[in-house]
């Protein structure tokens, strides 16, 4: 498709994205092919097709600008003086033009000017043949671009999202993260330390896709252990002859061997609705919440704080409204007991009717201790447990098929079982089971997760409470300008407080307690969050009165301030 047309001076757009553009003394209409075929037209022919690989970046600013290209004509040669290189420097729509050259085959040249000044430049690519078709690789609408810049002083652009906690089975964690610069990137590398004050260790990145980057820590899980955080920063470093580099703020995570807190039952038997019932704080947690006690009460004197009595009174039990149906899955109980009288008769710790699945002293139980039992479960022992105190773990591992028997944190006990399969129960209850006589003694800090604890998790936790965060919650959604950390109120105060903290766009943050000592004490944010206004809700019911400290880290911004518990 041609026009003969005395020439303008530059090129013409036109409606519908096609462009007059001058060839020679021709005018020629430059069609986009999609919009021409929408518009219920057919291309009759192709002509010459170029490829070309654009101009990067450049320091050089003298030039000259070698624009390289291999047209391919297609049926019929390309017309005589008719391959051009259209130019400009500095300047968005005039274009001067240059003839290329035919050094060799289908290989075309021309060079662009420089003028020893930094400056943007604009070129585009255009052909024609006998037959009057156009080829082009770029238009005046659409040329390609690059700078030419005498000394870089650009430092590259680095977007990370910063790793959360690492289990300890999944080290080493892999960094993705990408970079952009007016001369593209060099290189890439993370640093990083394991505690503050850690020898640094270096890897590199691995360039991927786009401006993509990634790599995994060099390091293996014999180097780390559980309670590590590992201090980090990623680097960039430009393809400028100034070689300029940036990197991340310095971010930091657990390792963690997973998380600890119970995703079924966690019963802690504190700051209860009612003296007749108790709070499930399990994540996602299952059943009643809060569940009813029947025949059991609560008092003081547990693990950490108040916890559950029981004077073996028939029915007594806590109705979790939770059905045993951990299926073939893993899975641990565990459970503080104290205070533990040599018993008459059978007194029940936990059960489920549904597969005669039970756990409890007396009768049938080793004398000093208790023993697991149900359809299709080899008998448990868990020997010498009384009078307490006594953390007991019971973990089914159903990679190996076996219970384990955990006291205090030690492992006590193996029984290999056929596989369980546990889909039918019709009510689990704490503290009792069926109408028998329930707990005899104390019991706190029931935990019940549907995976196996190893056995750095039970040494880890079996003396540890865990706290109780009672929720982040948005209380605006105007954006806030500034990021900010405000005291905690009411302060001093016990055992509840608030901590309000702002957000002028999303990061990852977190926010922890720490103890006089510098020892982290909780974890209250480790997550994403969107831009607004926030509230922790802290409960520090389990910690002793004293000053304690809170630190905020989000988008490079940290604040840290001081709250008092008095008890």
């Amino acid at each position: 498709f041609f026009f003969s047309h005395t020439a303008p001076s530059s090129n013409v757009g036109i409606a519908g994205g096609a462009e007059i553009c001058k060839v020679g003394n021709a005018m020629v209409l430059l069609l986009n092919y999609q919009n021409f075929a929408l518009g219920g037209y057919k291309l009759r022919d192709v002509g010459p097709q170029i490829a070309h690989t654009p101009l990067s970046n450049t320091q050089n600013l003298t030039g000259p600008y070698v624009v390289n290209c291999v047209i391919t004509p297609v049926g019929v040669g390309l017309m005589n003086g008719a391959t051009k290189l259209y130019w400009s420097r500095d300047n968005p729509s005039a274009f001067d033009s240059i003839a290329m050259t035919n050094p060799s085959g289908n290989n075309w040249t021309g060079n662009i000017p420089g003028n020893g000044m930094a400056a943007t430049y604009r070129y585009y690519i255009m052909t024609m043949d006998s037959l009057n078709r156009i080829g082009a690789s770029g238009s005046s609408s659409n040329p390609h671009t690059f700078l030419a810049i005498g000394t870089d002083t650009t430092k590259p652009v680095i977007t990370h999202t910063p790793l959360g906690n690492c289990i300890k089975a999944s080290w080493p964690p892999t960094v993705n993260a990408s970079a952009t610069d007016p001369f593209g990137i060099d290189s890439m590398w993370v640093t990083w330390k394991k505690g503050v004050s850690g020898a640094f260790n270096r890897f590199n990145l691995a360039k991927g896709t786009g401006n993509s980057w990634s790599g995994a820590f060099n390091s293996d899980s014999s180097q780390v252990a559980v309670g590590d955080v590992i201090y980090y920063r990623v680097v960039a470093r430009d393809a400028s002859a100034q070689l300029n580099m940036d990197s991340t703020a310095e971010y930091n995570f657990l390792i963690d061997s997973a998380s600890i807190i119970p995703d079924l039952i966690y019963y802690k038997f504190l700051n209860n609705p009612s003296a007749n019932t108790v709070f499930n704080y399990a994540i996602p947690g299952v059943g009643n919440n809060p569940a009813t006690l029947t025949s059991l009460t609560l008092t003081s004197g547990g693990q950490f704080d108040s916890c559950l009595s029981g004077t073996a009174t028939a029915s007594a039990k806590i109705t979790t409204g939770y059905n045993l149906s951990t299926g073939t899955s893993s899975f641990t109980i565990s459970m503080w007991l104290n205070n533990l009288p040599t018993p008459a008769s059978t007194r029940y710790l936990f059960g489920d009717l549904g597969h005669s699945f039970r756990c409890f002293v007396g009768g049938v139980a080793p004398s000093g201790g208790a023993v697991l039992r149900g359809t299709g479960v080899t008998d448990v022992p868990i020997n010498n447990i009384f009078p307490g105190p006594t953390v007991i773990h019971i973990v089914y591992d159903s990679a190996i098929s076996a219970v384990k028997i955990y006291k205090n944190g030690v492992l006590d006990n193996t029984v290999s079982q056929a596989p369980f399969n546990f889909t039918a129960g019709t009510g689990f209850t704490v503290g009792g089971y069926s109408s028998s006589a329930g707990l005899q003694g104390l019991m706190d800090e029931f935990r019940f997760y549907k995976r196996a604890l190893d056995a750095a998790e039970i040494s880890q936790t079996w003396n540890q409470n865990l706290g109780v965060i009672t929720g982040v919650t948005p209380v605006s959604k105007n954006i806030p300008t500034q990021y900010s950390l405000s005291q905690n109120y009411p302060n001093p105060f016990n055992p509840m407080t608030k901590i309000n903290f702002a957000l002028p766009k999303q990061g990852f943050v977190t926010m922890k307690i720490y103890d006089v000592l510098g020892r982290e004490v909780r974890t209250l944010v480790n997550e994403v969050r969107e831009a607004g206004n926030y509230i922790v809700e802290f409960n520090a019911s389990e910690l002793a009165s004293g000053i304690y400290f809170y630190r905020i880290e989000v988008n490079g911004f940290s604040d840290v301030k001081r709250m008092m518990l008095i008890k």
